[in-house]
């Protein structure tokens, strides 16, 4: 196990859950996009307390629906003055995924209050997602893997009273080109979208050149999904504590041409309705009936919270 913890931590160079995508805002292969803690008594709450047992869902995505597994262990983060989180003891906890899915998820039991005190008050996961293949306590997914992801989660515990919830992204109201959007229907087409009526659910959008006119993806957060905290301030003199509120950063992927930008941040009440640019791919490669787009969006609260939802649209040439 302390050889399983140490490579994590070798991996912190390489990014993780989400922030390692190339060639802009595009899914060309399975990743991993996300994580998040959830309570099933308080779905909203983002912390896990102490003694409580939670899920740890991940938001995973491949081209090809790809099924996933994951094995991950769970440790309290011990004080460090460098930035780079590792273990007060030995992990409190081993877990994996159950079935290869689409949805991953792995529960956890946290240790009881005393065994926080005098650390952190943070817990630590490090582990393993296998797009195919099988993760062992080695790091490793086998040689059936298409991707293995190695996967380092610092979370808060909620301890004292202090806590935090997860923005709800779903609730944001999204538009294409200045039209309602709506949640995409289950199943999407895989093919052939052209020859279907086009709805609020699966619009039809007329291939253009994303350089010169690129589609309008608009998106408006809630305000309150920007919540209030105490933050420490360290400068010359002894440390502050000031009122602060979250930024929300979004990560948006399209499954085929790009958008603009790989991320947008909500920052202040100006900037909650936000426009994303998304460029289609050569006119060439869009098929003659349509071809589906799925986009993900992806929000964080920069303090453990998260959300993701998903769009799609029907690309004609």
């Amino acid at each position: 196990m302390r050889r399983w913890l140490a490579l994590a931590l070798l991996l912190l160079g390489l990014p993780a859950c989400g922030e390692d995508l190339e060639n802009g805002a595009f899914l060309e292969r399975p990743r991993v996009l996300g994580a998040r803690f959830e309570i099933a008594a308080e779905p909203e709450r983002a912390w896990p307390a102490p003694g409580e047992t939670v899920d740890l869902r991940w938001l995973v995505a491949s081209p090809d629906d790809t099924p996933w597994t994951g094995a991950f262990a769970a440790c309290i983060a011990q004080p460090n003055q460098t930035g780079v989180p590792g273990c007060a003891g030995e992990p409190f906890a081993i877990a994996q995924t159950g079935a290869p899915s689409l949805d991953p998820v792995a529960s956890l039991t946290l240790p009881p209050a005393e065994a926080f005190e005098g650390t952190t008050g943070e817990l630590l996961v490090v582990g393993v997602l296998c797009a195919g293949g099988a993760p062992t306590l080695e790091m490793d997914c086998g040689e059936d893997a298409l991707i293995t992801e190695a996967v380092l989660l610092p979370m808060p515990a909620a301890i004292g009273g202090a806590t935090n919830r997860h923005p709800t992204i779903a609730d944001a109201t999204f538009t294409v080109d200045d039209e309602p959007w709506d949640p995409p229907p289950d199943p999407l087409p895989a093919a052939g979208c052209g020859a279907l009526d086009p709805t609020a659910a699966l619009p039809r959008v007329a291939w253009r050149d994303g350089e010169e006119d690129p589609v309008r993806v608009g998106l408006t957060t809630q305000a309150d999904d920007r919540e209030e905290y105490i933050e420490t301030v360290f400068g010359e003199e002894v440390p502050r504590m000031v009122e602060a509120r979250e930024e929300l950063t979004v990560s948006h992927i399209a499954t085929f041409g790009r958008f603009q930008r790989l991320q947008t941040v909500v920052f202040d009440e100006a900037s909650m309705q936000r426009e994303v640019p998304y460029r289609p791919p050569a006119q060439d490669d869009v098929p003659a009936d349509g071809q589906t787009v799925e986009m993900i969006f992806v929000v964080r609260d920069g303090r453990g919270g998260a959300d993701w939802t998903r769009r799609a649209l029907c690309l004609v040439p």
